[in-house]
């Protein structure tokens, strides 16, 4: 009977470590076209490649990052929530700053897209993102009339 409360409370306090150390692993993370550039959620369809950057905290070594892309709509493209590349890293510290690449020749389908991280096979954080025609810059008609009279 002894032996079975003592297994049990061993069990009870690894499990309880475990779930600790799993809850002080943070992820932050943003998409961007540019690795030197400041996130942003929507992109021309021109784009050539993404970046998913991201900095992890937390970890130890040896922990596998995963980084999922998935297509969540883009019409007739693909299916809804379609995998479209998967890529792991290992950390090698506590700490990592680093990225996931996705790349396209061409032109992007239309839609939304996210990204998801996940730390041992646990979802850390996700990063959502639009492909959209951008709008153009175009000259109201008053400023037109006023550049051509040369005023």
């Amino acid at each position: 009977m002894f032996m079975t409360k003592m297994f049990g409370w061993l069990a009870f306090l690894l499990i309880s470590v475990a779930i600790a150390i799993a809850a002080e692993v943070k992820v932050e993370a943003y998409i961007t076209n540019n690795p030197e550039s400041e996130g942003a959620t929507i992109f021309s369809p021109e784009t050539h490649i993404f970046y998913a950057m991201f900095k992890a905290k937390g970890l130890s070594p040896g922990d596998k990052i995963r980084g999922v892309w998935i297509s969540d709509d883009v019409g007739d493209a693909a299916p809804n929530n379609f995998k479209i590349e998967e890529k792991t890293l290992t950390a090698q510290d506590s700490t990592l700053d680093a990225q996931f690449s996705l790349t396209k020749p061409g032109t992007w389908p239309r839609g939304d897209y996210h990204i998801e991280i996940y730390v041992n096979d646990q979802l850390a954080t996700n990063a959502k993102f639009s492909v959209k025609a951008l709008a153009k810059t175009k000259k109201l008609p008053a400023q037109n009339e006023e550049e051509e009279s040369g005023d």
